[in-house]
C-alpha cells in the first residue's frame, strides 16, 4: 500500500471516519456515513476495509475507545464484578420476608444490575369480583447465570473452546506444494 499524504483534509477525514466507525465497529457503514450515502456499498466496503489499516487511523480508533471505556468507567474488574454478580445472585435477594418483589429502591445495587428487563401487567381489571383494587404482575427477567458462569470460567481457563477439523489432511499432496512454490522462489533448502 502507497504511503498515504497528511493533508488537514485527509486528517480530518480520517478522524471523522474513526468517529463513525466506533457508532457500530462496521467500516462499510462508516465510509458511508462519511460519504454521506454518495458512494456504492461495493466502494465504501474497499475503501473502508483499506482505511482501517492506515496507521493514523488505527490510532484513532484506539484513543476514541479508550475515551469510550473512560467515559463509562468501565474495566476489565467492572464486568468481571456484574458477571460475578450475575453468576451468584439469590434470587431471595429481591423479595421481602412474604415473598412479595421489593421495590427497585429496596433492592440491593447487586441485585438491580443483574436485571435484565422487567415486564409489568396490571390483573384485576374486573372491579365486580368483590376485590378493591387493581394489582400488577411483575415477571423479571435476569442475567442467565449459564452464560455469566460459562463466561467466567473460559475467562480463568477453566474450559475452552476446541474446534475440530476432521477433512483429512493429505500431507503428502501438502509437501508436494510447499517444494514446488520453494523451487519457484528459488529456495536452495528443497
Amino acid at each position: 500500500m502507497a504511503p498515504h499524504r497528511s493533508t488537514k483534509a485527509t486528517d480530518l477525514f480520517h478522524d471523522r471516519f474513526a468517529a463513525e466507525y466506533l457508532r457500530d465497529l462496521n467500516a462499510t457503514q462508516a465510509y458511508l456515513r462519511c460519504k454521506n450515502g454518495t458512494v456504492k456499498e461495493t466502494t465504501a466496503a474497499v475503501e473502508g476495509w483499506k482505511l482501517l489499516r492506515i496507521p493514523k487511523v488505527q490510532q484513532a480508533i484506539a484513543a476514541g475507545a479508550k475515551k469510550q471505556l473512560d467515559a463509562l468507567e468501565m474495566t476489565a474488574s467492572n464486568v468481571m464484578h456484574l458477571i460475578w454478580s450475575a453468576a451468584t445472585l439469590d434470587p431471595s435477594e429481591m423479595f421481602d420476608a412474604e415473598w412479595n418483589l421489593l421495590p427497585l429502591s429496596k433492592m440491593s445495587a447487586r441485585a438491580r444490575l443483574t436485571i435484565d428487563a422487567i415486564e409489568v401487567a396490571r390483573a384485576n381489571l374486573d372491579k365486580t369480583d368483590g376485590k378493591k383494587s387493581e394489582e400488577f404482575l411483575f415477571k423479571v427477567k435476569h442475567i442467565k447465570k449459564e452464560k455469566a458462569l460459562e463466561m467466567l470460567a473460559k475467562h480463568f481457563r477453566l474450559i475452552t473452546d476446541i474446534v475440530e477439523h476432521k477433512e483429512p489432511v493429505d500431507w503428502d499432496k501438502r509437501i508436494a506444494r510447499i517444494r514446488a512454490a520453494r523451487r519457484r522462489v528459488g529456495d536452495k533448502d528443497k
